[in-house]
């Protein structure tokens, strides 16, 4: 892959001259035919042209043979010292690949041991990151089963959809249950009723529909989503209810539409925040737009799935700026795996605008508990005011981090993206001498950043105790090439 101006004239210089070549194995294999063929048909071509062959002279002289100054190795093969690459390119027949070396100038036929192919890489990781991600869901909108809450409130109130939670995990489905259960958690109905014969779940179709509006009324007078489980057959909810002469009234179609409000007065006077309508279905990845394209107003619904498990997105080194920015545009606290040799990702953020915590180093010293959070609490407050990336760096640790940030001043919700900036925070994060003018000022670029040592094949399981892996966008970080 050239990246330079000189890269990509001497790749052009190679597939234009078809010479140059200093093995004749490699040659005949880059340039189908020996090197005395190509001579003899220059010769031949100067003849007839009336050339004396100064312009071939003068383009060879462009890119001319010369020694590398790093460490060979004793088959010939250049040393891993090696500033230099080699690049491929089609040959000038344009049937085969021929391979060049950007220090030394040299020719190839064959694939030199040292070629590293980046669209080999990118395809790799293309498809290492597709099936991290959740294989043919990788690109689809997910949220972790313990934000289900937030993330259909932000759905149904700042986005003005209704949420199609598509849960196609039977373990995921028994957990979201589990929390919808709970206290607080939301009323769930079984649409099982409006679908199957009263022979097959002993529940008529009209009392079921007076069971769904009893938790409609609950829902909208506590403030509370109710789910409608349609598992993996689905009501037709336009012609069965929405538009049925007996429900309509009761159940119209602006159920579905977050900004029509009206039709809840029938159920309570005022509707308490916090109140959604929720669709909650088992359907497949192939399924599911089928299942319930045609039974709802399509048109204002949008579908999150619902995961247990914890992606980490393979990235290079190159690209951790622009992810880091990702990462802040999703509003997510970004977890760095460092899968790199020699821990560059720590080296290369020590050299940003970063204030680093050693976690290990910081809790295995002789302090007590208070200590080490006012520690933490200090370098946090200076991030803040000073527009700083707090590192956190846990190396290879499997630690319990969350020990540290119970008190009063050094909130647990750090790790919930925005929550530290929060004024109630800050006010009982900064002490009265650290605030300016009486104000707990923040300023721009502060960001919190967490960097760990562990595989990416156990970190979930060894810090899912440890670290909330829920609020956290994961990045495997390797180097490129």
């Amino acid at each position: 892959m050239a990246t330079t101006d000189e890269e990509r004239a001497l790749l052009s210089w190679v597939r234009r001259q078809g010479v140059g070549t200093h093995i004749e194995a490699d040659y005949a294999k880059g340039f189908s035919g020996t090197k005395m063929d190509t001579v003899l048909e220059k010769g031949f071509a100067d003849l007839m042209l009336g050339t004396d062959g100064s312009r071939g002279a003068s383009a060879l002289d462009l890119f001319p043979r010369q020694a590398c100054s790093c460490t060979m190795t004793a088959e010939g093969e250049h040393g891993c010292d090696c500033t230099g690459k080699w690049l491929r390119t089609l040959n000038s027949q344009g049937n085969c690949y021929v391979y060049v070396h950007t220090i030394s100038h040299e020719i190839r036929g064959s694939r030199p041991p040292g070629f590293v192919d980046h669209e080999e890489l990118d395809a790799a990781r293309a498809r290492r990151n597709e099936a991290a991600l959740g294989g043919r869901w990788h690109a689809f909108p997910s949220c972790h089963v313990q934000k289900w809450n937030d993330a259909v409130m932000q759905i149904w109130s700042e986005d003005g959809k209704v949420p199609l939670l598509i849960v196609d995990d039977p373990e995921t489905y028994i957990e979201l249950l589990v929390k919808f259960s709970t206290r607080g958690g939301a009323e769930l109905v079984n649409t099982r009723p409006f679908v199957l014969p009263v022979s097959r779940t002993g529940i008529k179709f009209d009392d079921a529909f007076a069971h769904m509006a009893g938790c409609m009324t609950a829902a909208i007078q506590q403030g509370r989503p109710i789910v409608l489980d349609c598992q993996d057959n689905s009501p037709n909810w336009l012609d069965k209810l929405c538009n049925a002469p007996k429900f309509r009234s009761k159940f119209p179609e602006q159920v579905f539409n977050p900004r029509a409000q009206a039709w809840q007065r029938q159920y309570a006077a005022v509707t308490a925040p916090g109140f959604a309508v929720v669709l909650l279905t088992t359907a497949g990845p192939n399924d599911y737009e089928n299942e319930l394209h045609s039974k709802i107003p399509w048109h204002n619904v949008k579908p999150l799935r619902v995961r247990r498990y914890i992606p980490a997105e393979y990235i290079f080194l190159a690209d951790l700026t622009v992810k880091l920015e990702v990462a802040k545009e999703q509003r997510q606290v970004p977890l760095l795996l460092d899968t790199t040799c020699e821990h560059s990702v720590d080296t290369f953020l020590a050299y940003q605008r970063t204030q680093q915590v050693d976690m290990p180093q910081l809790c295995s010293s002789a302090r007590t508990l208070e200590e080490v959070q006012e520690v933490l609490r200090s370098k946090l407050v200076s991030c803040l005011k000073a527009g700083d990336m707090l590192l956190i760096r846990l190396k290879d640790s499997v630690m319990d981090i969350m020990q540290y940030w119970t008190s009063a001043s050094l909130p647990a919700d750090i790790f919930t993206y925005g929550k530290v900036t929060m004024k109630e925070s800050l006010e009982r994060m900064y002490k009265d001498e650290e605030k300016e003018h009486g104000v707990c000022v923040v300023r721009d670029g502060f960001c919190i950043v967490i960097t760990s040592w562990r595989p990416v094949t156990s970190f979930a399981t060894d810090m899912k105790d440890y670290v909330p892996l829920h609020e956290l966008k994961v990045f495997a970080v390797e180097i490129d090439g």
